[in-house]
């Protein structure tokens, strides 16, 4: 007997038929056995996949009139709702700039053209934030360069003094040897020697002002190493400025701070404060880089200001009316420091302030500048021309002040530089008249002493005595008549 016997074939998705199996144990979705057997009907795929249909988001959504046109291929629907249809949500073009609307595509050129003031708006905003930043990530920059140009520099030469420390070791060591083979030849002569030495009484003016000299007050308060300090002539204030970034103002006799001033960045500006107020007067930015030095004129009551810039250049400034004068250029490297000659001693009408530029230059007065270049510049106000150029330093001249001879003329120059010398320079022939050694590392600051030699006689201005500080961490006294300290 033949028994017909039936195929059983059910057409189902590939995807959904393995989620089966894995949530039902293997079994098949058909009948009640393991281990089922299924093929791809790839015949059955294409005549699924040509089977005509519509979006399903016409479903999906309350269509409020507005309807998808799409009929087409089932094949084909996952990319028409991926690329093509109008209800399809999408982002704002401007979401990077902080537009957040979200909208069908079909509505995203409407949402552009209505909004479009508000995303230019955003684009501005983002804009000008983004200059902001640059400007100050520039000025960072500048600051680490100039951090990292000052610190080459300093290895550079550091380096260079301690090879000559190295070479005068050597050479102390040679001399010491020396003496030492003359002593052991000529011992019997020691103890009378010893005795003589010690019986012997040296009593300089050196002696007397050092053994007089006692600290007389610690002032605190600034967080970061102390740059530059001045005094008042009234009042007994103290100013002092620092790498906190901060200017103090401080009572001598209270020791109290009684102003601060914040955020003065060593850059291309400078300004004039009124502590009392703590409020900025008046500010100067024709400097094209940082500012090492300034000077205020000894004459017209102040009036004048010079400065010293890593731009290379010095100016001459007019403080009543904010002005550069005009700008001495000649330097090659960075201008560390600037003095102005003295108050010359037929021209003492110092309240005089309708004095112009070329009535200064017919007193004689000038400007001197110390340069990393090594040399020291002499500049005629009148003239504005470079009245004269000292060149011997071995190294960059950190310090300068004028001094006086008996009568008022202007004389000598002093300078310290980073060759660990002090230099006392005649301004008439242009050459160094005395160097002073005994500095172990660079002389920063040099200053004619008001120091009593003998008969307490002030001798002030016109002082045989200079002094000298250096970053040995050392200040030192010297005798320029002997040439000695």
């Amino acid at each position: 007997m033949f028994y017909p016997f039936v195929l059983f074939h059910s057409v189902v998705g590939e995807n959904c038929l393995k989620d089966f199996f894995k949530n039902n144990g293997n079994i098949c979705p058909i009948m009640k056995h393991c281990d089922c057997k299924y093929s791809k009907a790839n015949f059955l795929n294409q005549l699924i996949g040509n089977l005509p249909v519509m979006c399903i988001r016409q479903f999906e959504h309350n269509l409020n009139g507005s309807k998808c046109n799409f009929n087409g291929r089932l094949k084909d629907l996952q990319y028409h709702l991926d690329n093509d249809c109008p209800f399809n949500l999408t982002d704002c073009w401007f979401k990077p700039f902080g537009c957040n609307h979200v909208c069908h595509k079909r509505d995203l050129n409407g949402h552009l053209v209505s909004r479009i003031k508000f995303h230019f708006e955003l684009v501005m905003k983002l804009f000008k934030s983004m200059k902001q930043d640059i400007q100050l990530y520039k000025m960072k920059i500048d600051d680490l360069n100039f951090e990292i140009s000052a610190l080459n520099e300093d290895l550079t030469y550091k380096i260079e003094n301690l090879q000559k420390e190295l070479l005068k070791s050597k050479e102390m060591l040679s001399e010491y040897q020396t003496k030492i083979k003359f002593l052991e030849e000529n011992n019997s002569k020691l103890p009378q020697d010893y005795q003589r030495l010690t019986n012997k009484k040296i009593t300089t003016d050196f002696d007397i002002f050092r053994s007089s000299s006692k600290l007389l007050k610690t002032i605190d308060g600034h967080t970061g190493f102390v740059l530059s300090i001045d005094y008042s002539t009234f009042d007994q204030l103290i100013c002092s400025g620092s790498n906190d970034k901060t200017i103090r103002v401080w009572n001598v006799m209270t020791s109290k701070q009684i102003g601060l001033f914040k955020h003065c960045v060593m850059y291309k500006t400078i300004r004039f404060w009124d502590f009392k107020h703590n409020q900025q007067l008046q500010k100067f930015n024709e400097h094209t880089d940082a500012i090492c030095g300034i000077e205020l004129s000894p004459f017209n009551n102040g009036k004048y200001l010079c400065s010293g810039s890593f731009d290379k250049t010095v100016r001459l400034w007019d403080i009543n009316i904010s002005k550069s004068l005009y700008v001495f250029s000649g330097h090659t490297n960075t201008v560390c420091c600037v003095d102005f000659s003295p108050l010359q001693g037929n021209n003492n009408n110092n309240n005089n302030n309708n004095n112009n530029i070329g009535v200064i230059g017919g007193n004689g007065y000038k400007i001197c500048s110390g340069s990393f270049d090594n040399t020291i510049r002499i500049w005629d106000i009148e003239t504005t021309k470079q009245f004269n150029v000292f060149e011997g330093h071995k190294g960059r001249v950190h310090s300068v002040r004028y001094g006086l001879k008996n009568g008022g003329n202007v004389d000598t120059i002093l300078s310290g530089s980073s060759d660990a010398s002090v230099g006392l320079w005649d301004i008439r022939s242009g050459q160094q008249i005395q160097a002073f050694y005994g500095h172990k590392d660079y002389v920063h600051a040099v200053e004619y002493s008001p120091f009593v030699i003998k008969n307490d006689i002030n001798v002030g201005g016109d002082s045989s005595v200079i002094c000298s500080g250096s970053k040995d961490n050392m200040i030192r006294f010297w005798d320029i008549r002997s040439n000695k300290q």
